[in-house]
């Protein structure tokens, strides 16, 4: 049934008369036939589409994906809290808004075990009722999963044959009455039969044939012969029950419908069905309620056109979802369409549970389901440490059952940790709640308090303006209003980058400058402030080298790099001048030896002019200067040396190494190592003379990824992170080291194999 009247729809462009005309129907409709107008109307979350579902759903999905690889899944994240939904989905708001079949469902599907009716078998249905009908990880399988599915109409999906098995158990579907209607007593033929006459409407107003056959035959069971609004007893026709609602006045379901039909001229099926279907379009899946989810929960708000959630619902009936997705599985399914390419919207929730609410059926009777955010708090005194534990099970006789201990040792919400109670004790001093971590325990009801934070209603910076150096810093401190905040969090942004940035602490560091704004803005309620960050230049004070004299091998380059001061300068620019440009030359700021001889390299500042002036020495090498042993191979492309199997110690690599020259070996943290160090990747092979490098090699060793010589644990760690983590993303000769696969990216496969060579499974060949 239509438990809400077409008019009260959401609507943009509404004017003031219309508003007073709903604010009328709204207050006559509550009283007369249950309808909900407790909606939300300020600060509505717009949804957002994305591929990645949360943890909890994606077995479900991944299983589904396997069985119908041509199916699409979309998560739309509804930005709405899990607890909110379901309070305005459930009785606490309104009690008509969510009903269930008292004939199909036992007590415990029904708010306290009452019987609230309210038309026939429907009666207003319990709490945990409402957040299993809601929580789509309850009917993500192949039977049930359609009522997620999008009702725009597709000709590769959508076929009269799949309407046709939808109908066929039904009189509109099947036998003499398929093409056939009655019209005050008598018979009438059509030139069409139901099936077709949706598939073509359908078609018409771009909305899934088959949603709206499972629809009719949800609302009427399609039995054109039987049906008290779809039979033509009376002339008129109701194929969705629209305002079908009983009323104050004495009228039953059945008469509102009928009079309803005949107000809007439905005098025959076609008429009826078109408009019914156009109710659909119009009123529903223009505004996002494109599945038969979103229809039943008014929760998506995808163009962020919505004056209102939680109100405009076709349907109280908590399970008719689930019946209609049944049906229409079962028509493709008859009709060989299973397999076709559907595309299925499933929405997520914030601070949802970590497990699909259960069925009513099987809750514990000893706790009310709940879906409360709680705190733990003793107020019974102050200045001391509370310690809470939680418990795996209702049980104080015995603490091996502890699971956690909570420590408070302030006031404020800051300092509570806070928890979800999904169950409230019935004649027991034990509450059931979720942990942060998902986990599952009990807690003392004495200690479980529902603090009722506020919004938040502004945030100030205590600095509004301030003057930075480039590369200078600061931190900007701030204060959330009121005191007891739902929340203190905060995001941070810079209007220009370039100026000034920000990180998520509120520490701005000076870049350039120029001026930039600061601005940060509260998670909760999205309250600014904002400060002006001047930065000014910073003059160079000074430039200076290590040493005063180097060496570079005839060919070879060097690279010198000054020291610049203050670190803060803005302009760190400088030009270098060789003396004798025969014998050294300068190129992208490397110094390239071309013969032997000795000459001067100045380097000058931009700003300020300041000068540092060295001598080079440039060296003829060789070949027997250095002479490695060939069991290591030298690669003179990249200086990498490999070939050196992992726990190799410094004493042995000296071994192989003939040299005139001195020869120092450092780590990948350049910490000079002992003879009795193990060299591992990214370990430094230098080859000095006079006190100059002449010549540097690096070790490359598969597999040892962190550098200390060996392959262990911390190594295939690092690699996992790798791929998992872009936060830790791995450089240079590491990279390498970390791909023992040899192939074109880092995967699974490398630390397979290292994790093998640690198990002596199969070791890395060098």
């Amino acid at each position: 049934m239509i438990y809400i009247n077409e008019n009260l729809r959401k609507d943009k462009k509404i004017i003031f008369v219309k508003i007073i005309t709903v604010f009328i129907l709204c207050t006559i409709f509550v009283n007369s036939f249950n309808l909900v107008c407790a909606k939300i109307t300020q600060d509505l979350p717009v949804s957002e589409m994305r591929d990645e579902f949360p943890e909890s759903y994606t077995p479900y999905i991944d299983s589904l994906k396997k069985e119908h690889p041509n199916w699409v899944f979309k998560a739309i994240y509804t930005n709405l809290d899990w607890n909110l939904a379901i309070k305005h989905e459930s009785y606490e708001i309104n009690p008509g808004i969510s009903l269930i079949n008292k004939n199909d469902y036992n007590d415990r599907w029904l708010y306290n075990g009452d019987n609230i009716a309210h038309d026939g078998p429907f009666y207003t249905a319990s709490k945990s009722a409402v957040a299993y009908a809601m929580d789509p990880r309850n009917f993500l399988n192949e039977n049930t999963i359609f009522q997620f599915e999008t009702l725009s109409f597709s000709s590769n999906v959508h076929k009269v044959e799949s309407v046709e098995k939808i109908l066929s158990s039904t009189p509109m579907g099947s036998g003499e009455y398929k093409n056939k209607y009655k019209f005050k007593g008598q018979w009438i033929e059509m030139n069409e039969t139901y099936a077709e006459m949706i598939m073509r409407l359908s078609k018409k107003y771009n909305i899934s044939p088959t949603h709206v056959a499972s629809r009719i035959r949800q609302e009427n069971s399609g039995d054109i012969v039987n049906g008290a609004l779809i039979n033509g007893s009376e002339g008129v026709y109701n194929f969705f029950n629209i305002g079908a609602v009983p009323g104050n006045d004495g009228n039953s379901a059945v008469t509102n419908g009928l009079n309803y039909a005949r107000d809007n001229g439905w005098t025959t099926p076609e008429k009826s069905i078109e408009a019914g279907i156009a109710v659909l379009v119009k009123n529903y899946i223009q505004y996002g309620q494109d599945t038969i989810y979103f229809q039943k929960f008014d929760v998506n708000n995808p163009y962020g056109n919505a004056d209102w959630l939680f109100a405009s619902q076709y349907m109280t009936n908590i399970m008719a979802p689930y019946n209609e997705s049944r049906s229409a599985y079962s028509g493709y399914v008859k009709s060989g369409m299973i397999d076709s390419a559907f595309e299925f919207h499933i929405p997520v929730y914030n601070n949802m549970p970590s497990v699909a609410s259960p069925s009513p059926d099987v809750a514990d009777e000893r706790f009310e389901p709940d879906n409360t955010r709680v705190y733990l708090d003793d107020p019974s005194d102050s200045g001391v440490v509370d310690e809470f534990w939680i418990r795996s099970s209702p049980d104080s006789s015995t603490n091996a059952n502890i699971i956690e201990k909570y420590f408070e040792d302030k006031d404020g919400q800051e300092n509570r940790t806070p928890l979800i109670r999904i169950g409230k004790g019935i004649n027991t001093s034990w509450d059931k709640v979720q942990l942060p971590d998902g986990r599952i325990g009990y807690v003392a009801s004495k200690w479980v308090y529902e603090y009722k934070y506020s919004d938040v209603t502004g945030v100030k910076l205590y600095k509004t303006s301030v003057e930075l150096k480039s590369g200078e810093n600061v931190t900007l401190k701030t204060t959330v209003s009121p005191i007891n905040a739902i929340s203190t969090e905060v995001k941070w942004s810079s209007s220009d980058e370039n100026i000034a940035i920000v990180d998520q602490n509120g520490k701005v560091t000076a870049k350039s400058p120029g001026e930039a704004i600061i601005t940060v803005t509260t998670i909760n309620s999205s309250k600014t402030a904002t400060c002006k960050v001047k930065v000014i230049s910073t003059n160079v004070e000074s430039i200076t080298l290590p040493k005063t004299e180097y060496s570079v091998i005839e060919g070879k380059e060097l690279i010198l790099t000054p020291k610049i001061l203050p670190d803060t300068a803005t302009n760190k620019n400088y030009s270098i001048s060789i003396q004798d440009k025969n014998i050294l030359e300068e190129k992208d700021g490397k110094l390239i030896g071309k013969v032997q001889g000795t000459t001067f390299v100045t380097f000058k500042t931009e700003d300020g002019d300041k000068t540092v002036k060295v001598k080079v020495n440039v060296i003829k090498l060789n070949e027997d200067d250095i002479i490695i042993d060939e069991s290591i191979k030298v690669d003179n492309n990249t200086n990498y040396i490999t070939k050196i199997e992992p726990k190799t110690k410094i004493s042995s690599i000296k071994e192989k190494i003939k040299t005139k020259l001195e020869v120092k070996y450092f780590n990948i943290d350049d910490k000079e190592l002992s003879d009795g160090s193990f060299i591992g990747t990214g370990s430094k092979i230098k080859f000095i003379k006079d006190g100059n490098i002449l010549k540097e090699y690096i070790v490359l060793i598969l597999g040892d990824v962190n550098g200390d010589g060996t392959i262990t644990s911390k190594d295939y760690m690092m690699v996992k992170n790798h791929i998992m983590d872009k936060n830790k993303k791995l450089q240079g000769v590491q990279n390498i080291a970390a791909n023992p696969n040899k192939d074109e990216s880092i995967t699974s496969k490398d630390y397979m194999i290292i994790k093998n060579h640690m198990m002596g499974i199969k070791l890395i060949e060098q």
